[in-house]
């Protein structure tokens, strides 16, 4: 009997019997997304098709949970589970989504979780090979733990400047990269599914075009890269949190529920698989698995920056554009450099990362940017964050301004102009924030920006790039004088 009529009966015989209810709310992901998006997602993927298998299985599972329809989302389980291939990267992804999505779809659990275990062994990943033994055993018990970040930062007396910008990360060619799979070879949500699940390095060709997969694109113009995006990522729930491991096994890192929730991340009771890997709490572990030398991810929570501090203990260094909780690793002790929202540039054969260093003075007013809504305002209060726990060091003299939306740039302008202050802090994410920081930079030499949350948006990188002596960034390291 060909193979596709024995999935198509197999899929009958799933839909007629019915299927278990996910231990996660993947309807609850949309409650704060606009009206109408939903349905326009599920069209989408309803209606789309893709050439390769496995990619193809990924959009009937992600139709199947924006819809609920048992049909999609077993026929993703179905594709997954009888699928061979001769890569083993692309292999073990098969077996590891299938025994994720058995208990739904009426499937062998512990048959599945033991292949999945069997192939786990073959790419030498022996964390998940224990994992998926003990869950076809029904024993799984994790270790979960904490991360503290340890700091040596001092003012030396009788200071009286300090210079930010000054860190950086050189990329040299072969650098070996491990990035997050979310804005850069995958964005489920803008129907981008680039990643072929292999072992093979990511081309500047998959990448998307926006934020981290923007910057990243940039870097390989100049710089031939050893690329990996992470992916299968495990979580574990404790108690309504969810958490990563580190390169021990240890489950320390939490992941924000909406990426749990996401209809890419398969859940079995309370242990998760996410392929859309966002933040650097979710590639931490990846990243020391493949011996990354550079990790980039996003920084916008204290979790991901304990799992910076983490990679960067053990010699890693890391670049989180979106740098909102920068301020947490300010004065860290570890070998690696952690740099937020900086701008790279090419140098000879290689890239760097940083190394725009801008001084201010002690005693001069800086006028600081804060945010007082949620959502994608919050983002905005960047600046502030940073400046209080510089300000806990050393006095400062910082005058804060609040902002209640985006594009409110103007008002910290107008605050710099009335104070007569020379140094201002903020976040650039459109134009509307870009054109008066643009114009303020442009009156004058001696004013100069530190510009946070700004690298992944194009307004925020042509500012970098139009003021390389008057830009920088919320440097974890400054330097004092």
């Amino acid at each position: 009997m060909p193979r596709q009529l024995i999935l198509t009966v197999l899929l009958l015989l799933l839909a007629s019997c019915g299927r278990e209810k996910p231990s996660v709310c993947y309807d609850c992901f949309w409650e704060h997304q606009p009206e109408g998006l939903r349905e326009k997602v599920a069209k989408f993927y309803g209606e789309t098709s893709f050439a390769d298998p496995l990619v193809d299985a990924e959009r009937q599972l992600i139709h199947g949970r924006i819809t609920g329809e048992t049909k999609s989302l077993c026929a993703a389980y179905l594709a997954f589970a009888y699928t061979r291939d001769s890569d083993p990267q692309r292999d073990l992804h098969a077996a590891e989504s299938a025994a994720f999505l058995a208990r739904e779809c009426k499937g062998d659990v512990a048959a599945k979780f033991e292949r999945a275990a069997d192939l786990a062994r073959k790419v030498n990943d022996p964390l998940k090979a224990s994992m998926y033994e003990a869950l076809a055993r029904g024993s799984f018990a994790p270790r979960f733990g904490e991360t503290r970040i340890a700091r040596t930062l001092t003012v030396p007396p009788g200071a009286t400047s300090y210079v930010l910008g000054a860190s950086k990360i050189e990329v040299p060619p072969g650098t070996r990269v491990s990035m997050q799979g979310e804005r850069t070879v995958r964005d489920w949500l803008s129907y981008q599914l680039h990643d072929d699940y292999s072992t093979q390095s990511t081309t500047r060709e998959r990448l998307v075009d926006w934020h981290e997969g923007a910057r990243l694109r940039e870097l390989m113009v100049t710089v031939p890269i050893d690329a990996h995006p992470a992916r299968g990522t495990l979580a574990v729930r404790r108690g309504e949190q969810w958490f990563a491991p580190d390169d021990e096994g240890v489950f320390r890192f939490e992941i924000l529920p909406d990426k749990i929730r996401y209809p890419s991340t398969r859940v079995h009771g309370d242990v998760a698989l996410l392929m859309d890997t966002h933040g650097v709490a979710a590639i931490a572990r990846d990243a020391l698995r493949r011996h990354a030398q550079l990790a980039i991810a996003c920084g916008d929570h204290p979790s991901k920056m304990q799992a910076a501090y983490r990679l960067a203990s053990r010699g890693v260094n890391v670049w989180f554009p979106c740098d909102r909780f920068v301020g947490d690793v300010l004065g860290h002790d570890a070998k690696g450099v952690l740099i937020g929202s900086a701008p790279q540039r090419t140098a000879g054969d290689r890239v760097v990362i940083g190394d725009t260093p801008v001084a201010f003075r002690l005693d001069e007013t800086l006028i600081v940017q804060d945010a007082a809504n949620g959502g994608v305002t919050q983002y905005y209060d960047a600046a502030a964050r940073y400046f209080r726990a510089l300000s806990q060091l050393t006095p400062l003299h910082l005058d804060f301004v609040t902002v209640d939306g985006d594009g409110q740039a103007a008002r910290v302008i107008e605050q710099a102009r009335a104070k007569g202050a020379n140094a201002i802090a903020l976040r650039v994410a459109n134009e509307q924030d870009a054109d008066p920081v643009r114009a303020w930079l442009k009156a004058s030499p001696s004013h100069r920006a530190i510009l946070f949350h700004s690298a992944p948006y194009s307004h925020g990188i042509a500012l970098f790039r139009e003021f390389p002596a008057q830009t920088t960034f919320g440097d974890p390291r400054p330097q004092f004088r």
